[in-house]
């Protein structure tokens, strides 16, 4: 073996060097040098290329490099480094030294912080060799996965992290930023966990990437050079700005006359140029000593357009309501699964099970059937049939119900939701399809209200049942076996 090799060297002025007289290194003490195999490359390159410090220590000349995939070639006497002579890893990047002015935890990176005029001057994925100090973390790969290939762990390792901090759960939607390598490591990552949707932003200059991410998870990709991405995701996506916005003024009040009902009110606005300029008075009130409260939303449109809308109340009950054998009733005119995995238990739709780990959401939509006055009802009734909550409303305000079923583990979330609203929780652009997206005019306002009454014994409950029972009268609701489409 030549004593001698290759490696990439950076300046930090926008220049680079490829030279051939870099000695082989020598394991430090407790360290290593590995062979490279290959090296990703990052656009953090580009900026280090040209003098861009970005990390802690970072210096030039030196030899850049660091999304690592080598073989152990040497390890010193005295390594402690979980590894043996030609093993194949990764390189984690980060390494612990002494903390030193400006740099008060001691961090260092390598392929930017160790200079050529440390050791032999090879601590960067760009050469033939590199050295590694003791301390420094290198995970086992596989060699069934070419090396170039597994130089995706960096960026890969980084979308784990960040998506388990962020507890992201199967189902949810994910709106990625950039097609890079980051983003498209995310967008299949997250589609691997089961993601509900996975929307990709970029520009014009991304329509190469913006097509690769389709093709690796992506549900939608967005070009915000054509269109307007608030836009266009709030079309794509769930639950409004609203749900995050606090209230700009609170009252409580008191009715001056029995029954003295007790409520909280508080005004929101959703609000944007050249956009929505909607209001939403939300108010919240019981009668003292009674077991139900209400509440009463009223929503208008200051602006000069007509506005889109869409409200559901996601009224969420689980212990000591829910339980094995807990039942929904509610009267209907159909129920359709929202989606295959719904339409799998459809015929215990109204049924709810144990906790259950590994559990599946599973969403119903119920054409809710109205009494003479225009109300309707569901009631949650416990395993025991003797404890039970009943939500009312006009099926004029709120049309559809959503039944939503989370019988998971106890610690994952053991829940259900009774949700009445303007239409499904589809996204905008599926609801306007079938004509759930109302429109409220300039200067108009509707308004909603829903009752919540406790149910607290046996004969409460059986009263609330024999009301739906009523309400359904002879004729059941139509069944679908599949969902809409």
């Amino acid at each position: 073996m030549s004593d001698t090799c290759r490696a990439v060297v950076f300046h930090g002025d926008g220049t680079w060097a490829l030279r051939d007289d870099f000695t082989v290194p020598t394991p430090p003490p407790g360290g290593a040098v590995l062979a490279v195999e290959a090296v990703g490359l990052c656009h953090s390159d580009v900026a280090q290329l040209a003098g861009q410090k970005h990390v802690p220590g970072e210096v030039c000349p030196v030899v850049p490099g660091h999304e690592i995939v080598g073989r152990v070639h040497a390890l010193a006497d005295d390594a402690d480094l979980g590894v043996e002579v030609d093993d194949r890893v990764a390189v984690d990047i980060v390494w612990f030294g002494q903390p030193y002015e400006g740099n008060p935890f001691g961090v260092r990176c390598y392929g930017y912080s160790f200079g050529l005029d440390e050791g032999a001057g090879l601590w960067g994925g760009y050469g033939e060799y590199m050295a590694v100090l003791p301390g420094t973390h290198l995970a086992r790969l596989t060699d069934e996965v070419p090396a170039a290939e597994l130089t995706l762990f960096e960026p890969l390792s980084n979308m784990v992290a960040w998506l388990g901090r962020a507890q992201f759960q199967a189902g949810q939607t994910i709106v990625i930023q950039g097609p890079g390598h980051m983003g498209l490591t995310c967008a299949a990552y997250a589609k691997r966990l089961g993601a509900g949707q996975v929307i990709v932003t970029g520009t014009g200059e991304d329509m190469t990437r913006l097509a690769v991410a389709l093709e690796v998870g992506a549900d939608h990709a967005i070009d915000v050079t054509a269109d307007d991405p608030v836009e266009a995701v709030m079309d794509l996506t769930l639950h409004g700005k609203i749900g995050n916005i606090p209230a700009s003024e609170v009252i409580v009040a008191v009715d001056r006359e029995a029954p003295y009902r007790i409520r909280i009110r508080g005004r929101a606005h959703e609000v944007s140029f050249y956009g929505p300029n909607l209001e939403i008075w939300t108010e919240i009130s019981t009668v003292p000593g009674s077991g139900a409260f209400r509440i009463r939303d009223v929503l208008t449109n200051n602006g000069t357009y007509d506005e889109e809308f869409q409200i559901i109340y996601h009224a969420n009950f689980g212990r000591p309501l829910l339980g094995k054998g807990a039942k929904l009733l509610a009267a209907s005119e159909k129920i359709v699964p929202f989606n295959a995995n719904a339409a799998k238990a459809i015929a215990q739709q109204a049924l709810y099970a144990a906790p259950t780990k590994g559990f599946t959401e599973e969403v119903y939509k119920i054409y809710p059937k109205a009494d003479e006055d225009g109300n309707t009802m569901a009631v949650l009734v416990n395993p025991a049939g003797d404890r039970g909550v009943t939500v009312r409303w006009p099926v004029a305000q709120l049309p559809y119900l959503t039944q939503w079923k989370n019988t998971a583990a106890e610690t994952t979330g053991y829940v259900t939701g009774i949700e009445p609203g303007t239409g499904f929780p589809h996204n905008r652009s599926y609801e306007r399809k079938y004509g759930r997206v109302p429109k409220l005019g300039a200067g108009q306002s509707r308004t909603f209200e829903l009752d919540f009454t406790i149910l607290g014994n046996a004969g409460e409950v059986k009263a609330a049942a024999a009301a739906v029972k009523e309400l359904q009268g002879d004729k059941g609701p139509e069944v679908q076996k599949a969902p809409e489409e």
